[in-house]
């Protein structure tokens, strides 16, 4: 016998595809928000944030707001534009500043809108395959010790991050 898929597992199949490679073209009238944790292919540890801005991995905890984020799904015609990460403990947005060097910095700030990050410095996450990337630089990447920061695309799976719902 046969269920009918709930909405989330529509979310699930559909984000799988975006973060297998698969390609989205959502139009406007289709996107969505949605929420889960991300949980790092290589570590298993999930992508958390503090009051601070300080974006780091811990061990996944379901239910812990820290690890959990908002996602804005709106995309225009393609997967490589920008999509809004808002925590829902904080209601900080994820986005990449430059530390004192002019390196990106995985960080998370105040949000202009519902998603997308405040102030000049700052630059749009895109799901670019199943990568997080800052715009045209770098991928969020996280290793065993907890840290979350940027790295030049390298396609390792410290680079992959899978959305877990619920």
């Amino acid at each position: 016998m046969h269920r009918p898929l709930s909405r989330a597992g529509i979310l699930a199949a559909v984000l799988g595809m975006a973060f297998t490679g698969g390609l989205l073209y959502p139009s406007p009238a289709q996107a969505s928000t949605f929420e889960g944790q991300l949980q790092n292919h290589a570590t298993g540890r999930c992508l958390d944030s503090n009051d601070r801005g300080d974006v780091y991995t811990l061990p996944c905890e379901k239910g812990n707001p820290h690890q959990k984020w908002y996602f804005d799904s709106n995309s225009d015609q393609h997967m490589d534009t920008p999509i809004g990460l808002r925590n829902a403990a904080t209601g900080r947005c994820l986005s990449g500043d430059l530390d004192d060097a002019g390196n990106p910095q995985l960080t998370t700030g105040e949000c202009w809108s519902a998603f997308r990050p405040a102030g000049p410095s700052w630059d749009d996450i895109t799901l670019s395959g199943r990568f997080l990337e800052l715009t045209g630089r770098s991928c969020i990447d996280g290793n065993h010790g907890g840290e979350a920061y940027f790295l030049h695309c390298n396609g390792t799976d410290h680079q992959r991050w899978r959305v877990v719902f619920g």
